[in-house]
């Protein structure tokens, strides 16, 4: 499941956790459960602005993330 959240924020600019829920097909609930595990594992960023929160990749593991998820389409 992380994977298939950090390729969508990678690659499809999916980053709200409704967003990312319904393209990855799991409830608001799930995937907030996921994007706080991320979170706190440093992987991703969280930007909250009034009632929106969007979430980025954390540009110190950028780099590494996309390396490892290269290997995945080659």
């Amino acid at each position: 499941m992380s994977r298939k959240i950090i390729l969508n924020i990678l690659y499809k600019e999916c980053n709200t956790n409704g967003d990312l829920a319904q393209e990855i097909g799991i409830s608001r609930a799930a995937m907030n459960w996921h994007m706080t595990k991320l979170k706190d594992s440093g992987l991703i960023e969280e930007d909250k602005v009034s009632r929106s929160t969007t979430y980025s990749i954390n540009p110190v593991h950028r780099d590494s993330i996309e390396k490892t998820y290269m290997k995945f389409f080659e």
